[in-house]
């Protein structure tokens, strides 16, 4: 009965499938016995699903500690963000709290940054797309459509900017099955973050 176990990525070498139900096994082997584990991982799904606290380490230094979903929600930095799950990340300016993409507004509204050049970091889920074009948003042209297990991913250009989007939907959302590449989109970030250039 060890007080701490020490696991170094012991599912690196197993398939998805497998995967999946050791990580089921092992948490609730942990949820049962109570002892602390240390699982050393690079798959982020893997450390969202096992983990009580996640530790993100960048250059042999803690760049975030916290709870998963703590540190999916709010990354502390680009590189989290970046580390942990997928992301678009879009050049913005900010002027007197307007978020702007290469000179014109974008509809997310007001920010309290100071003016200067960001990133905008957004992850495909967090992304709304409608066939309808109300003037309010960015607008785009769905490039191509795929679907991929549990989620559809569009890949979105953006009208006037060398910029695209990959966008989550889920199989139950209808309005994906009425798009097609070639349809014009208006698009619209529910959550996003902002870092200085």
């Amino acid at each position: 009965e060890p007080s701490v176990l020490l696991l170094d990525e012991p599912f690196g070498a197993l398939d998805a499938k497998v995967r999946h139900e050791l990580r089921k096994w092992l948490r609730e082997l942990h949820d049962e016995t109570g002892h602390t584990t240390v699982f050393v991982t690079h798959d982020q799904e893997e450390a969202l699903d096992l983990a009580d606290r996640i530790v993100v380490v960048q250059d042999g230094r803690i760049a975030q500690e916290g709870a998963p979903n703590d540190v999916y929600q709010e990354p502390a930095s680009p590189f989290v963000y970046e580390f942990i799950g997928d992301v678009n990340k879009l050049a913005v300016s900010v002027k007197d709290g307007q978020v702007l993409l290469p000179g014109r507004p974008i509809a997310i509204g007001n920010t309290d940054r100071p003016n200067g050049n960001y990133v905008l970091y957004v992850r495909p889920h967090n992304i709304r797309v409608a066939a309808k074009e109300t003037g309010q948003a960015l607008t785009g042209l769905v490039r191509d459509i795929r679907a991929t297990g549990p989620a559809v991913v569009m890949d979105v250009s953006l009208d006037s900017w060398n910029a695209h989007l990959d966008i989550a939907l889920s199989h139950n959302d209808e309005d994906w099955r009425r798009l097609k590449p070639g349809t014009r989109v208006e698009i619209s970030l529910r959550k996003y973050a902002l870092f200085p250039e």
